[in-house]
């Protein structure tokens, strides 16, 4: 089977309406194809936007009579795929032309502010808004905001309580500091319903303690997964250091209940995990389970440092944590100084899909002297 980007098969499985026969076969396709790959995603990027802006319509009441008059007629058939690619097609049309639109009104506003010396009464730009507390001038971009660097994480007690096992001697303790990437979207997350949702932060996140050396062991170390041919990207898109999120620097999995596994190379002091799976969108990826063990096949000393699993559907055990919605901070998830040489990380889909995305992870340790 060959298919192009104007194959309405191709929609149907960017939008997950194909049977399993049709999907593995058209997966098969996509997996071979960067063009198809990038046509998946934008399908799925229109088709989230689309669906956002009906919920914000209101929908005519029909008075009596008109019901009455409409019920002589034959129930119309549903609209079904062909109305969906149309709206897609229509939906994309209508964000180019507001794309340019207000692409226009900011030349414009910067034209009569280069004119007159200065924006006009302290008015922030076309498309941006101005907190009442702020002051004119300091409004944010519009671009994604750039790299920085914040310390995260939850509490750790320091020094370590005396007798916790596997705990390092008393050592000179610091904030675990990361770099960010840029956040690719603003606002507040769309109204997604899922069970264990953990509730919106106030405020930064706390501080997370770590010994002073502490390093990104993960960085250009060898991944390997549960999927071999991923749908987009490859595995070594994980560890390869670019958390951004943009196209090209995450890698895409299959259907299901996936997993992918780091090898540090040998047994580490481990402090802190952290995970990007797709922060373009705020999404909730679901069955999160984080595990490391000594052994590569986890099947002897296999420890769980996160799962949010609350009914066991991935098999691992009922989880306490909580869902998340993914952001451009990551999740950090607290280790606790656990040895070990593997890292192995769960997901089964997510609020937008059913597929698996992975754009970076790093572990935070050290060697064991």
């Amino acid at each position: 089977m060959t298919i192009d980007a104007s194959d309405p098969r191709l929609t149907a499985y960017a939008l997950g309406e194909l049977d399993e026969g049709e999907r593995r076969s058209v997966e098969q396709e996509v997996r071979s194809s960067p063009a198809l790959q990038r046509e998946v995603e934008e399908i799925r990027l229109v088709a989230g936007v689309l669906a956002e802006e009906l919920k914000k319509e209101q929908v005519p009441q029909l008075s009596p009579a008109r019901l009455a008059v409409m019920g002589d007629f034959p129930a119309a058939r549903p609209a079904g795929r062909r109305f969906l690619r149309v709206a897609l097609a229509l939906a994309a049309g209508l964000l180019l032309a507001a794309g340019v639109i207000s692409l226009l009104s900011l030349l414009s506003d910067r034209s009569r502010e280069g004119a007159s010396g200065g924006t006009s009464g302290n008015r922030p730009p076309a498309g941006i808004t101005r907190r009442p507390d702020q002051t004119p001038g300091t409004e944010p971009s519009q671009r994604p905001a750039p790299r920085e660097e914040v310390a995260v994480g939850q509490p750790l007690p320091q020094p370590y309580p005396e007798g916790t096992p596997g705990a390092p001697a008393q050592e000179q303790m610091t904030d675990l500091v990361l770099e960010l990437p840029g956040a690719l979207y603003d606002g507040t997350p769309k109204n997604v319903k899922e069970p264990n949702l953990r509730p919106a932060r106030k405020g930064p996140r706390p501080t997370l303690m770590v010994p002073v050396g502490t390093r990104n062991l993960a960085l250009k170390k060898s991944v390997t997964g549960s999927d071999s041919v991923p749908i987009i990207g490859d595995l070594q898109l994980v560890t390869d250091g670019d958390k951004e999120g943009t196209d090209g620097s995450y890698v895409e999995l299959g259907y299901g209940l996936q997993w992918v596994q780091i090898d540090l190379g040998e047994p580490c002091r481990i402090y802190a995990v952290v995970v990007w799976h797709y922060h373009r969108e705020a999404r909730i990826y679901r069955d999160v389970v984080v595990q490391v063990s000594d052994d590569a096949d986890f099947i002897t000393n296999v420890r769980t440092l996160f799962n949010n699993d609350i009914d066991n559907s991935a098999g691992l055990g009922i989880g306490k944590d909580q869902a998340y919605f993914e952001s451009h901070e990551g999740e950090v998830i607290d280790a606790k100084a656990v040895k070990a040489r593997y890292v192995r990380l769960y997901s089964r889909g997510n609020t937008s899909d059913d597929q698996n995305h992975y754009t970076e992870v790093e572990v935070w340790g050290k060697g064991v002297k």
